[in-house]
C-alpha cells in the first residue's frame, strides 16, 4: 500500500545521500558488490578485480551504514536487504553493461549450486544455467531439496523449459 511505498521511497532518499556522500572508488565498488548475498574480501576481489577489496570492506563497515557483520572470519558482510535492492537497481541503470559479467563472475566463484545457476540465469546465460541444473539437479533432489529445483525451472524462458532436459528434471521432482 501508500505506506509501505512512502517508507520505500524514504529509504531510498536516505540510501542516495549515504551513497554520495562515499569516494567514488567506494560508490563503484559497492555497487559492483551488491550482486553478492554476503561480502567478503576474497569474494569481492574476485568480483571486482579491486586488490584494495579488504581495505574497502572495512572502510563500508566502519561506516556501519546498512550492513550487518556476519560472525565468521575472515570479516564478512551482508548488506542490508533493501540497501541491496537499492544498490541494484542504481547498479542497473548506471552500469548495465557491466552487470551481465559481474554476475558471471560471481557464479563462477559461487559454490552453492543453486546460487551459482541464479546468477546465470540473471546474467542471461541460460543454456550455461541449463547444463549446470540437469548435471546438478538430480543430486540436489536426493538431498532433499526438490522446491527449490523446482522453482529454478520455473525461471527459465518458456522454449527452454518446455526442453526435454528440464522436462525430464521436472518430472523426477514430481
Amino acid at each position: 500500500g501508500g505506506a509501505s511505498a512512502t517508507q520505500r521511497h524514504l529509504f531510498d532518499y536516505l540510501a542516495s545521500e549515504v551513497l554520495e556522500d562515499m569516494p567514488a572508488t567506494l560508490q563503484a565498488f559497492l555497487l559492483r558488490c551488491s550482486v553478492l548475498p554476503e561480502l567478503s574480501a576474497e569474494r569481492c576481489a574476485r568480483l571486482t578485480g579491486d586488490a584494495q577489496a579488504g581495505r574497502l570492506l572495512d572502510e563500508v563497515e566502519r561506516r556501519g551504514l546498512f550492513v550487518g557483520v556476519l560472525d565468521t572470519e575472515p570479516l564478512t558482510l551482508r548488506l542490508h536487504d533493501l540497501f541491496r535492492d537499492f544498490l541494484e537497481d542504481r547498479l542497473q541503470r548506471e552500469l548495465p553493461a557491466e552487470l551481465p559479467q559481474l554476475l558471471q563472475r560471481a557464479a563462477a566463484g559461487e559454490e552453492d549450486t543453486v546460487r551459482r545457476i541464479g546468477y546465470l540465469l540473471r546474467a542471461g546465460a541460460t543454456d550455461e544455467a541449463s547444463a549446470l541444473l540437469c548435471a546438478e539437479g538430480p543430486v540436489l533432489m536426493t538431498r532433499g531439496t526438490i522446491a527449490p529445483v523446482l522453482r529454478m525451472i520455473e525461471q527459465f524462458p518458456s522454449a527452454l523449459r518446455a526442453g526435454p532436459q528440464l522436462q525430464l528434471l521436472r518430472g523426477q521432482g514430481a
